[in-house]
């Protein structure tokens, strides 16, 4: 099972087991089938429900290093051509970067699953280890154990500053009660452990420490040895949906653990808008623009590429001879210095081009992106590989920066260096194939936003609201892989800049704040997630807001895993969704497109946002839609706000 992913067959769930105390002296003598191990004497012994077990002789301290194991790290394309999931060895993959694994070996090989973990472990991709570091007080006798599944302990919080200091100075001391007399360990072990099970301890997020405040130490040599690197005793939160962290809710209703308030649903009804039979109807009353309209795709760079008129160029070194017998050293040059899992720009770029060009044949070599070497070094480079190579020069050639998706696409990338075919999906330019129903509960949604803005302006804000649901079911995709939504989650926000005396409060952070808080009390706690990622934040949530987000708001809602966001207004300054290919950036001299209408020479400020949602160069996509319904224009001149402000 891959640590920190879900698995479809979990072990049991436990609390991480305490051997009794005279097991445990007979593991620590002479016994076979002990395995004394690290300086922590740690040692395996079989358990009867969950094999082989790590546990430790004696106490450790909460924050202790255990091990810094090393891993053996496997690229995405290596585990899956190997088909690891399916070996023994897949049962030891900690999920890595770049979508790859790593197989943990040293004492990571050992650790069984716990969902109330008594270690923690971290990544360290830089120097391919593991830490794993001790969340409480290591019991004599009790295993050591990790979680294995990301939903039940990916989460931390550190409570506000007032309610940390109560909670810190008023709950109860783990170590208390340490110590006892040996005659009544074994007596008192039930009591303890159905203590444990009737109340769970309560657990406190680390405390922040000033380097300040820390103490310092003299050096001193000493021939005995270091003692153990122990970090600051403290212990984290239990896991959002575990059973620890519902009976601390019980126990520790604060300001910030009251069950959710949730702002009104939108006035929508799907019974209004479909008939006896299930199909769409405009009841009498209903018109066209206020109770139901059309949205209008905002399409991002990678969007843009299923276009037919992608015609963006980049820069490449490559080398052009006639000479049939330097085909094969060049290409072999070729992939020396461009492997085909290292350069992604290059991936979609066929390495030949074969022209016929004044009846002579000529044979052209890509060898890497103009930024990554100087004419110079390649030609260093060439004559070490091969003194075949020394008679050519490198020179720099314009080449398509990405694949073909259409056939219109293929034809003319062709005609510059051969590229890969992707065909992809069509992107609807607008919302004219959507039902009826769907377009009037985007309506009820952009009538909340602008109501809302206009209050705030009443109230001395900035004019941006936004409103945050659950799409209803009816209307999610079909698709394999979409997560649904956690439904009934619903949050609004304003921009409160002003009020707050905040640079920060855009109603977009606003609002993911109140959805992250809403997350974290009941009804909301109680919900356990339906796959791995879906009590994240926005994931898979719909938002709605009057202007345009700014760009750092825009790679908020990114970061948040949203699903699609409708506005109503753009920005001309500043925005992060409308692009116009003028602001792409990470291609060596792209030769870009340009809207109607847009000049050469006008500023970047002035032609639209960067496309956040959709750019090639992130790890999450999501639609956007503007809003092409009516909008009364009294309403319009009183959201107007400068294009200098940043929304």
């Amino acid at each position: 099972m891959h640590k920190n992913e879900t698995a479809s067959h979990q072990p049991p769930e436990t609390t991480s087991s305490t051997i009794h105390q005279p097991l445990l002296q007979d593991c620590l003598q002479d016994n076979p089938d002990t395995h004394p191990m690290n300086p922590f004497g740690l040692f395996i012994r079989p358990h009867p429900t969950r094999g082989n077990g790590l546990f430790s002789p004696r106490p450790i301290p909460a924050g202790t290093i255990i091990e810094e194991s090393p891993v053996l790290v496997l690229t995405k394309e290596q585990w899956e051509q190997g088909q690891m999931n399916g070996t023994i060895l897949g049962e030891y993959g900690f999920c890595w970067s770049a979508g790859g694994m790593a197989i943990g070996l040293g004492l990571a090989s050992l650790f069984n699953h716990s969902s109330k973990p008594n270690v923690n472990f971290i990544r360290s991709p830089s120097t391919k280890t593991i830490r794993f570091v001790t969340a409480k007080t290591i019991l004599p006798g009790e295993e050591l154990c990790i979680c294995y599944t990301a939903d039940e302990s990916k989460l931390w919080f550190t409570p506000a500053r007032g309610e940390e200091e109560d909670e810190v100075l008023g709950g109860e001391s783990e170590d208390e009660g340490d110590g006892l007399p040996d005659d009544v360990d074994g007596l008192v072990e039930d009591v303890q452990q159905a203590n444990l099970d009737s109340l769970e301890p309560t657990l406190q997020a680390p405390r922040p420490v000033r380097i300040s405040s820390l103490p310092s130490y003299p050096s001193s040599s000493s021939s005995s040895p270091a003692p153990q690197h122990t970090i600051p005793p403290s212990s984290l939160p239990a896991p959002l949906h575990s059973s620890e962290h519902k009976a601390s809710g019980q126990r520790h209703l604060s300001k910030h653990r009251q069950p959710a308030t949730l702002v009104e649903d939108l006035a929508w009804q799907e019974d209004e808008w479909k008939d006896e039979m299930g199909r769409d109807h405009v009841g009498e009353g209903k018109k066209a623009g206020e109770d139901w309209g059309e949205v209008v795709r905002v399409k991002g760079p990678a969007e843009r590429e299923n276009d037919g008129n992608d015609r963006e160029l980049m820069q490449v070194w490559i080398l052009e001879f006639s000479d049939a017998k330097l085909t094969k050293k060049a290409l072999n040059f070729s992939k020396e210095i461009w492997p085909n899992d290292v350069n992604e720009r290059l991936r979609h770029l066929k390495r030949v081009c074969r022209r016929n060009e004044d009846g002579k044949e000529i044979c052209r070599i890509a060898l890497c992106p103009l930024d990554e070497h100087s004419a110079d070094s390649l030609s260093t480079l060439m004559t070490a590989f091969s003194p075949l190579l020394s008679f050519l020069t490198p020179k720099p050639w314009s080449v398509p920066s990405s694949g073909a998706r259409t056939q219109e696409q293929l034809k003319w990338k062709h005609h510059i260096w051969p590229v890969s075919f992707s065909p992809a999906p069509i992107i609807p330019a607008d919302s004219s194939s959507w039902p009826v129903s769907r377009k009037a509960w985007v309506a009820a949604g952009i009538k909340r936003v602008l109501e809302m803005a206009v209050d705030a302006k009443k109230k001395n804000e900035l004019p941006v609201a936004t409103f945050c649901t659950s799409a209803p079911p009816c209307f999610w995709p079909t698709m394999d892989g979409f997560i649904p939504p956690t439904l009934n989650l619903r949050a609004s926000s304003c921009d409160t800049r002003i009020s707050e005396s905040h640079p920060l409060r855009h109603a977009t952070l606003n609002c993911v704040a109140s959805i992250a808080h809403l997350r974290t009390v009941p009804p909301f706690t109680d919900v356990p997630p339906t796959r791995n990622g879906a009590d994240y934040l926005l994931t898979s949530l719909s938002l709605f807001i009057s202007h345009e987000p700014c760009v750092m708001c825009a790679m908020a809602l990114l970061h948040s895993r949203v699903r699609e966001v409708f506005y109503v207004f753009p920005r001309r300054k500043g925005g992060g969704f409308e692009y116009n290919g003028s602001n792409e950036h990470g291609d060596a001299s792209p030769v870009h497109q340009h809207d109607e209408g847009s000049s050469l020479g006008e500023d970047i400020s002035e032609q639209g946002g960067f496309g956040i949602h959709a750019r090639r160069d992130l790890n999450h996509r999501f639609e956007v839609w503007k809003w092409d319904g009516h909008v009364d224009e009294d309403i319009r001149k009183e959201l107007e706000i400068d294009e200098n402000f940043q929304l």
